[in-house]
């Protein structure tokens, strides 16, 4: 396999071409004109606290939030900071609707029985769309370059680019600014025992015509379970460059080698339901039942003779576990499922379920020191702007970006090596999806909102009532109505995957206040109720043709697909909604005055409803019920000083997260053991000058 994988395609738009935009226009610089920014970046000069005034999703543009109708919310870099948040997963949490998703390992941004990457959830439909710079983007996250993140609600959260039904996340990076020359260094230890050092650096070389701006970070990460940490190096580079009064050129750079380690392996019980003693390698594993038994109570044969060899490391030896033609070899096993019809192997109905933690501590790992995964990427955009008249205006965009996979892991590998990649605009793969071709994801769906405003900008609240479908999501036929149904069929089929649509409805509100310059904060809440839909559309076309062959045929056409006709029944009539309720808040109060000058106190709380957890089946029995895990409360508080002393302007800060120390099981299945991290100690400080 070659080591190297292109991640992209080399992407380009056109943006806005021929697009008139109502904005001041962009004075001939002189020394004496003030710095115009484009309409085309965000800045956070207007900004009250943590509300936002702008957002360049929506329009591509700089564009007010009071006058778009989308459901957007913005993260200032202010509010990232105090909360400590070092990527868009970790802001996912603190979002208005949007939720990590974690699949049964408990990994979070994937997907449950996928190995895709960075997921969240939002409106309760996952989302995979990632946008930097409102380009897609496959790389890894990290605050180091970020300046701020915008969660775009909804199939229109964005008039642009590529979306999913639930919505998307669009990531704006630091850009070098005319005007500006800092310096900033960083440094953060934390209790799980990562340090992290990053450089913020920007300077104007020719005023008003040229700037760069330098980022870099060393991130030795650790996890609350062992090997969960991310080394990460990295280095990012900005500049712009005034080639004509009304013409600008913005390039950026970022390159970083990652090192993951994925520590998701959950030891699941599998003693639980064997019988002590009864263990063999006899060709027939229970002799007092007719015919040869393959497997036993508890156990199940390792390998097939014939099959092939699997080598085992046993006490320092080497065996292979492969079957032969006189001897059986076999493990412990729990069979669970609806397939263990003849309950051989579990005939107690012992349920499957992780170590205990008096065996296996929570947050130990035991996947082995060298499950790691080691990547190397990098990535460019080049902008060009150029300002034709004060009301005409263009973009025109190019980004490619590139990830090198060095060493994989060596176990349960989740790690994403291979995309496909579009442009922003204008497509630029060759071969795109027929457009007619239902297996496409697709999004449809209204929101209906008010933005408010109230003592002038000081106090920000919006609330949405949105109804959003995903299609065509994968859902499988099964094998029941295949059999039955291509003795009929012209043209038989052999997949048994097909579609449905997945609805969400809901309410979202959202609300800033800044009453005074010392007081900042942000509430949030939502709800939503998701329930299937539509199912089966391309079975359905296979069943009308099945019931007029068997019409042609002279049979009943009914009891022909009696059994097809039965699955689909059942899947409609179990269908039921799912309900989540989330919510946040984040309240910071800075002192001006006195002896306590400089110091900010602020806290944080989220909660999510408890999730659903399926029922256990073994062999057509129910052996543990359908129930909901413990609703996750979390709590965290951040204290930080401000003072100058001389040019430099030192901030120290310390985040106690989860300070309540409240860890429940949050897993969607019993095996699953994800749990909330435990409380953490986040010291920061950085220098300015």
């Amino acid at each position: 396999m070659k080591p190297a994988y292109l991640i992209t395609q080399l992407s380009s738009g056109f943006a806005l071409a021929l697009t008139p935009v109502w904005a001041q226009s962009v004075a001939a610089p002189t020394d004496a004109a003030p710095i115009q920014l484009s309409v085309f970046e965000v800045t956070a000069d207007k900004d009250l606290g943590y509300a936002a005034s702008t957002t360049m999703s929506g329009t591509r543009t700089n564009e007010k939030l009071e006058n778009l109708p989308n459901a957007i919310s913005v993260m200032s870099a202010d509010f990232l900071a105090d909360l400590g948040l070092l990527n868009f997963l970790d802001a996912a949490d603190f979002g208005v609707g949007t939720e990590n998703i974690y699949n049964d390992n408990g990994t979070r941004g994937a997907a449950v029985g996928t190995r895709s990457g960075n997921q969240i959830s939002f409106r309760g439909l996952s989302s995979a769309r990632q946008l930097r710079d409102g380009f897609p983007w496959y790389m890894p996250e990290d605050a180091f370059n970020i300046e701020r993140i915008e969660f775009s609600r909804g199939p229109g959260g964005l008039s642009y680019g590529d979306v999913d039904a639930g919505g998307t996340v669009n990531v704006s990076t630091k850009r070098a600014t005319f005007g500006r020359t800092s310096t900033t260094l960083a440094t953060r230890w934390d209790s799980f025992g990562g340090r992290r050092a990053a450089l913020d650096y920007q300077q104007t070389l020719l005023p008003r015509r040229f700037a760069f701006r330098v980022n870099g970070v060393y991130n030795d990460g650790e996890g609350a379970r062992q090997r969960s940490g991310s080394d990460l190096k990295g280095g990012a580079a900005a500049l712009r460059w005034q080639l004509a009064p009304r013409t600008v050129i913005d390039v950026s750079f970022e390159r970083a080698n990652q090192r993951d380690g994925q520590t998701h392996s959950i030891l699941t019980d599998q003693t639980a339901a064997y019988v002590r003693g009864t263990g063999t390698n006899d060709l027939d594993a229970i002799p007092a039942l007719a015919g040869v038994q393959t497997d036993g109570v508890g156990q199940f044969r390792t390998q097939a003779a014939g099959n092939k060899q699997i080598w085992t490391l046993l006490d320092g030896g080497i065996y292979n576990l492969e079957s032969t033609a006189t001897a059986v070899f076999r493990n412990s096993r729990v069979q669970t499922g609806a397939a263990v019809a003849n309950l051989v192997t579990n005939p107690a109905l012992v349920p499957g379920g992780s170590i205990p933690e008096s065996i296996v501590p929570r947050y130990q790992d035991w996947a082995g020191p060298d499950n790691y995964a080691d990547q190397r990427w990098h990535a460019y955009t080049v902008e060009l702007r150029h300002d034709f008249t004060d009301r005409l205006r263009v973009l025109i965009a190019h980004n490619a970006q590139r990830d090198t996979v060095l060493v994989r892991k060596s176990l349960n590998d989740n790690l994403q090596t291979t995309f496909g990649g579009r442009g922003l605009f204008i497509d630029v793969t060759p071969n795109l999806p027929d457009p007619t071709d239902p297996a496409g994801l697709r999004g449809e769906g209204y929101d209906f909102g008010v933005r408010i405003n109230f003592l002038a900008g000081r106090v920000t609240t919006s609330y949405v009532h949105f109804e959003t479908t995903s299609t065509n999501d994968g859902f499988g036929i099964g094998t029941v109505p295949r059999t039955e149904l291509n003795p009929l069929l012209a043209t038989p089929f052999f997949n048994n995957t097909d579609y449905r649509d997945n609805r969400s409805t809901g309410d979202e509100v959202e609300l800033f206040f800044s009453p005074t310059p010392n007081w900042t904060g942000r509430l949030s809440y939502s709800s939503s109720s998701v329930i299937f839909t539509n199912f089966y559309p391309l079975l359905k076309v296979k069943l009308a043709e099945a019931q007029a062959t068997a019409t042609a045929r002279g049979l009943d056409p009914l009891a022909a697909t009696a059994q097809t006709l039965q699955t689909m029944a059942d899947t409609i009539d179990g269908v039921t909604a799912t309900g989540r309720h989330t919510g946040n808040a984040t309240v910071r109060y800075l002192f001006t005055e006195g002896a306590l000058k400089g110091l900010a106190l602020g806290g944080t709380g989220r909660y999510a409803q408890g999730r659903a957890r399926s029922a256990v089946n073994i062999g057509g029995n129910i052996a543990l019920p359908a129930t909901t895990t413990k609703d996750d409360w979390e709590f965290g508080t951040f204290a930080s000083y401000r003072h100058k002393i001389g040019r430099v302007q030192w901030t120290c800060q310390l985040n106690v997260k989860n300070i309540l120390d409240r860890v429940t099981l949050q897993g969607n299945r019993l095996y699953a053991r994800y749990t909330p991290n435990p409380r953490q100690f986040i010291l920061s400080n950085s220098f300015g000058f």
